[in-house]
């Protein structure tokens, strides 16, 4: 099922990271079979603000707290744990150079973020796009940002059965 998609552009010379975050905070969702498929428009490399990833992360059960994206601050009235800080030299670090037309899939729960843009010419474009399966709930998480679809939802209806998340194909 289609839960969302999304535009994002690091336009050259973008100074700003964006922290490591976890998708699952900023989700009304609880689940295990929730991913992102994060797709570059232009080609992408650790200059151009590459996508960081960290390994095993998913694996946690932490919902982490969603942040601004820009600075670890998290959201006003959101609940739970902040993000941990986790150095770049860090061995469970991945940095993941692309091409326009690759697919980079991770799991919602996998902390995440990307670098600054320093390329003076390369603008760094790409499309992102999160589905969720099976057994997917709506959770209500305060403070999360919500959808204009979720006005009638309610913790534990299943994704499965609400028009807003389209089924993309069956089995």
């Amino acid at each position: 099922h289609l839960y969302e998609d999304s535009v994002l552009v690091k336009e050259p010379g973008t100074v700003e990271a964006t922290v490591l975050h976890q998708d699952l905070g900023y989700f009304h969702l609880s689940g295990e079979r929730i991913c992102t498929c994060w797709v570059p428009l232009d080609p992408v490399s650790v200059d151009s603000g590459a996508m960081v990833y960290v390994r095993g992360s998913h694996r946690s059960g932490t919902v982490y707290r969603p942040n601004w994206f820009v600075t670890r601050d998290p959201l006003p009235d959101t609940e739970g744990e902040a993000v941990p800080t986790i150095q770049p030299d860090d061995d469970r670090v991945a940095c993941i150079p692309a091409e326009p037309g690759d697919v980079i899939v991770h799991h919602a729960a996998t902390l995440h973020g990307s670098g600054p843009n320093r390329s003076a010419t390369t603008r760094r474009r790409a499309v992102s796009v999160r589905y969720c399966g099976d057994g997917v709930r709506y959770e209500i998480r305060p403070g999360a940002p919500s959808k204009p679809h979720h006005a009638h939802i309610r913790s534990g209806d299943p994704v499965v059965d609400h028009p807003g998340c389209p089924q993309v194909w069956s089995r």
